[in-house]
């Protein structure tokens, strides 16, 4: 009888199909912990914008509490608007809640357009991809509930959302 000296093919196959699976099992790992890291980063992003927007809210209702609180149609800011850092609000085409949460149309031109949801100068973030709203809602008191949202498209897919609610009374400034 012969010494048989190294490894059978058998052997073979079954030392690559578990370094195969080792490999596979890391790789899937690996993309959800990048996606997982990634959705994160999207999440933190929107917060910042978010916050950014509410303290924007607090100025504007420090400074300029008649267009804030007003009932007067001539003088209340849309039921959905946003405000930058210069405290200068701009209202989203005086679309209903709803379409403003569902959309993330960008306006470009700052001209009302039939379909475009959100204004210009709503979208912030890089390529403007994070569409701000503020959504009012007040009693006769003039007790107001704010909900400012952030929504973006996902870069995996889908859309996401972060939404704070933020209460202010008229009487607080």
């Amino acid at each position: 009888m012969r010494k048989q000296n190294g490894d059978t093919l058998i052997e073979v196959m079954i030392a690559l199909a578990i370094i195969g699976s080792v490999i596979a099992i890391s790789y899937a790992t690996a993309s959800r912990a990048l996606r997982t890291g990634r959705a994160a980063q999207e999440r933190t992003e929107a917060v910042k914008f978010v916050e950014s927007q509410v303290e924007s809210l607090k100025v504007v209702a420090s400074t300029k509490k008649q267009t804030l609180f007003a009932n007067s149609p001539s003088l209340v800011v849309e039921p959905t608007f946003c405000v930058d850092s210069a405290t200068n609000i701009y209202t989203e085409n005086a679309l209903p809640a709803d379409v403003i949460a569902d959309g993330l149309v960008t306006n470009t031109t700052g001209a009302p357009t039939a379909g475009q949801v959100y204004h210009f100068k709503c979208a912030v973030g890089q390529d403007a991809r994070y569409k701000l709203s503020i959504v009012r809602t007040c009693d006769a008191s003039f007790k107001c509930t704010f909900v400012v949202r952030a929504r973006w498209e996902r870069i995996g897919g889908g859309k996401d959302e972060v939404a704070v609610y933020y209460r202010l009374h008229r009487d607080m400034f």
